[in-house]
């Protein structure tokens, strides 16, 4: 048999001692506890307010609570954790801390902030519908590399030039030597016209050849073309020639001697499609180079970390950067939580990064607020995992689908992200929009 429990003395939800009847369809003349704790641009208060202590949080996340504050008819209050942290479960107590131990104390209804969500935080508690997407990435300060006169060489390996330069000469003499054997070059004119002509120089020419048993093709029904071959001697297409026609084919113009015989020209057009290619190639890669050049970065992705030793890495201590990449399936990540180096606070992990040789993994809006306008910042690679923010509730609260229905309906009107559209006001969400597209670009 049960023994009766004096009801009066239980303190439900939003600090009232009735009994709550049924489950929560509104928080109306409620008064929350809420958790929260400085972090921007999310949450952070006014220097030296003197007004309301509501009044003088702001920020993202202060702005949503007092949206819904207003359209729910509830009061609150805001309640930070003594060690100003979110919530990191230690592994050897199974105890959490920050807001997220108080949420579970009974010390706050709920927690109004960033929370980014997991597995192992839903196991503990609830969450709302969530409000912004996010992700972990890493940043590092580009280093301008040393002057080098001849960067223009630099998108093709020496071998390659090489290549390059050998095939310009061969193609070169091929073309000569094309000329030389059709009977349209200047060579087999000059032949032709000794053949043909009636002179007596020619006649005695002629006569040795005959004498010498050289065979000379039939060309008496051919006019003489001794005068044709001396006025065409200058368009020759001599090795020179030829090898300004090949050149000039680098800078997409022709020259004034061209191959007449259909072999020579079908050459000359092989060796034009192949200088089309090499120049599509040098201008694509010559552009990355002097990019990655000017950025000199030499690492595109985060498990290259473990595998260089030029840059050093940390993330913030005891955040959930490090829990969530320590719980990935991937044991190069909890590698590279090992060989990191634990920052206490945001604003030294900003000043590491910005002396150079440092790479900064914390999450995107983070990184993007706070290196706001700093254009020698670079992101490598994408976003290493990505994940939600939403509001933390206690497991099973009875306010849970009363807040859901709201959030749900909040974000249907876009309440919920218009907080960040208001680039004056609060930046960071299109920020975060621009960093993702220039990342999916790279």
């Amino acid at each position: 048999m049960f023994n009766e429990v004096d009801s009066s003395s239980v303190q439900f939800l939003g600090g009232i001692t009735e009994h709550p009847v049924g489950v929560a369809t509104e928080l109306q003349g409620l008064h929350l506890k809420l958790g929260a704790t400085e972090n921007r641009p999310f949450a952070y208060k006014k220097p030296n307010c003197t007004e309301d202590h509501i009044r003088c949080w702001e920020g993202i996340t202060p702005d949503i609570v007092a949206e819904f504050a207003r359209e729910m008819n509830f009061t609150y209050e805001y309640v930070e954790p003594m060690d100003g942290e979110y919530g990191y479960l230690d592994r050897e107590t199974d105890q959490w801390n920050g807001m997220i131990g108080d949420m579970i104390e009974g010390k706050t209804d709920m927690i109004t902030m960033d929370l980014s969500v997991s597995f192992e935080r839903k196991t503990h508690i609830d969450f709302s519908v969530a409000f912004m997407d996010s992700g972990i990435s890493l940043v590092i300060k580009g280093e301008s590399s040393k002057s080098n006169s001849f960067f223009f060489l630099s998108p093709f390996e020496l071998v390659v030039w090489f290549m390059i330069t050998a095939g310009f000469v061969v193609m070169s003499l091929i073309q000569n030597l094309f000329n030389k054997m059709s009977p349209y070059g200047e060579y087999g004119q000059r032949v032709h016209a000794m053949q043909t002509c009636k002179c007596g120089r020619c006649a005695i020419r002629r006569r040795a050849k005959i004498e010498q048993n050289i065979k000379l093709r039939d060309h008496r029904n051919v006019e003489c073309m001794i005068a044709l071959a001396a006025d065409e001697r200058r368009d020759e297409m001599s090795f020179y020639n030829a090898l300004f026609l090949n050149a000039a084919g680098f800078v997409g113009h022709g020259a004034e001697s061209m191959p007449k015989s259909p072999s020579g020209r079908l050459i000359l057009l092989t060796w034009w499609f192949f200088v089309l290619l090499i120049i599509c190639m040098y201008t694509a890669t010559l552009t990355a180079f002097i990019t990655l050049d000017r950025i000199g970065i030499t690492i595109d992705n985060a498990k290259q970390l473990l595998q260089q030793h030029k840059y050093s890495w940390g993330m913030l201590n005891n955040s959930f950067v490090v829990a969530l990449l320590r719980n990935n399936i991937d044991p190069d990540y909890k590698k590279i939580v090992d060989g990191a180096q634990k920052m206490p606070n945001m604003s030294e992990s900003v000043r590491r990064v910005k002396q150079g040789g440092f790479v900064l993994i914390d999450e995107t809006p983070l990184i993007s607020y706070d290196l706001m306008g700093a254009c020698d910042m670079f992101y490598i690679g994408g976003e290493i995992q990505t994940f939600d923010y939403a509001f933390g509730l206690p497991k099973s609260s009875p306010t849970s689908p009363c807040l859901t229905h709201k959030s749900s309906s909040c974000e249907s009107r876009a309440t919920l992200t218009g907080y960040g559209r208001n680039t004056t006001a609060h930046p960071i969400i299109n920020l975060v929009t621009a960093t993702r597209l220039a990342v999916a670009l790279l």
